[in-house]
């Protein structure tokens, strides 16, 4: 799994909790990427998954 966004406040927490997971070399974190390089990346990518802040919809 790839993960890809911009460094922040969270940016330690996320790899604390990939490493607590035992998922380290499972779990690859990219940060600042830039959009060329992110470009190439989806068009090679068997899934790609974009997080919402909310859901469209509701059940």
């Amino acid at each position: 799994m790839v993960l890809d966004g911009r460094a922040g406040a969270k940016s330690q927490a996320m790899r604390d909790l990939v490493a607590s997971d035992g998922l380290q070399g499972k779990v690859l974190v990219f940060e600042d990427v830039p959009h060329a390089r992110v470009a190439a990346w989806m068009a090679s990518t068997q899934l790609f998954v974009v997080p919402r802040a909310r859901r469209a919809y509701q059940s």
